[in-house]
């Protein structure tokens, strides 16, 4: 196994028939209010400013025996542990590519672009409020 730096740390063989890497990825959020107390009292609560970790994920992506790709991504935001994707795919059949395990539902592109290229820093309100199909086996 080679070890390169190409987007991450890599190890790959020569033939590229064998290929890995491991990688991780924080989004972080904060808010800061100075609100007027005249409002406060208004509202009955006091404002106050806050952080959260939106994501929090670890994975690993590669390649085996040259036609089967696999990917494990683990979610620790929000103080649980939840699967993003873990799935293996078998291409190059005559048919096309067949993915198994758990991973986004084609639905539309505001689902399948990943969380480091959408344009906001939030998906759509469609996306989010459920009636959508979302990641599963």
């Amino acid at each position: 196994m080679n070890v390169l730096f190409k987007s991450g740390l890599k190890n790959e063989s020569d033939d590229k028939a064998f290929a890995y890497q491991f990688y991780g990825r924080i989004q972080n959020d904060w808010v800061f209010w100075d609100a007027n107390r005249d409002i406060e009292s208004a509202l009955g609560a006091e404002i106050n400013g806050g952080e959260e970790l939106r994501r929090v994920r670890l994975g690993a992506n590669g390649t085996l025996y040259g036609n089967v790709k696999f990917k494990s991504e683990i979610d620790f935001a929000a103080g649980a542990v939840a699967y993003a994707d873990v799935f293996m795919e078998l291409t190059g059949c005559g048919f096309g590519n067949v993915r198994v395990g758990h991973f986004d539902e084609p639905f539309g592109l505001d689902r399948l672009t990943s969380s480091r290229f959408i344009t906001f820093m939030e998906r759509n309100l469609i996306e989010q409020s459920g009636m959508t199909p979302e990641r599963n086996t």
